[in-house]
């Protein structure tokens, strides 16, 4: 099976994501991943209230996890994989105000 992948440059021109002080990575719109493609950022992660990400793929977050929007897969599909693979010397922390919704988490 051939995988996709996406770079996170393309990523951040393309959705509306950008990395700020180039240690964390932020979404305000619609982050879609198609299933068969990879996203991974090794910076910390921040989902905005504006944000909705659509996994339908595969993401790793590599360091902190903080949703404040919507964070989902499409429903009744079997796609929608998320690793969380921290990488800091302290703990990895999933946070936020909005609930996540994940088809499969590792």
């Amino acid at each position: 099976m051939k995988k996709n992948y996406i770079s996170l440059m393309l990523v951040f021109a393309c959705f509306g994501i950008y990395a700020q002080q180039a240690d964390q990575t932020v979404n305000q719109g619609l982050l879609k991943v198609d299933p068969g493609t990879e996203v991974s950022t090794y910076f910390d992660f921040k989902n905005e209230a504006t944000g909705d990400v659509l996994n339908d793929g595969a993401m790793h977050f590599y360091g902190h996890y903080n949703n404040e929007g919507l964070f989902s897969y499409t429903t009744n599909s079997r796609t929608g994989y998320v690793v969380f693979e921290g990488l800091m010397p302290e703990m990895q922390k999933i946070e936020g105000t909005s609930p996540s919704s994940f088809y499969d988490v590792l």
